[in-house]
């Protein structure tokens, strides 16, 4: 792997799955996992090699093309009996987060 200063954006513990995006440039990909934890206080993890990045997210079933950064859903922390409201405001997280990589960072959201 490339120097990636995984001090910066990461925090939570392998694998951990979560959202997936690619980029076309590892400079692009870390400063957007450095935005979305700054911004939206979320972990992210970056990957400069498909086999590490498949080994964190088990069950997305396509090679993910790296450079790639996967992000925690808003949701993970919620308590289950959380009123739709708080469910609502996590999707629009979500779509927040796919537009940052698309049209700040030329990111590419490819799934869950």
């Amino acid at each position: 792997m490339s120097d990636i200063d995984h001090d910066k954006i990461i925090t939570g513990p392998l694998p951990r799955g979560g959202l997936v995006f690619e980029f076309k440039e590892m400079e692009r990909a870390v400063a957007f996992a450095t935005a979305v934890k700054s911004r939206f206080n979320l972990d992210c993890r970056v990957f400069d090699d498909a086999e590490a990045a498949a080994a964190s997210h088990p069950f997305f079933p396509w090679v993910q093309s790296p450079p790639v950064v996967h992000v925690d859903r808003p949701f993970w922390s919620y308590d289950p009996g959380s009123p739709q409201s708080k469910w609502d405001e996590g999707w629009q997280l979500e779509r927040q987060i796919a537009q940052l990589a698309e049209k700040e960072f030329d990111g590419k959201f490819v799934g869950t």
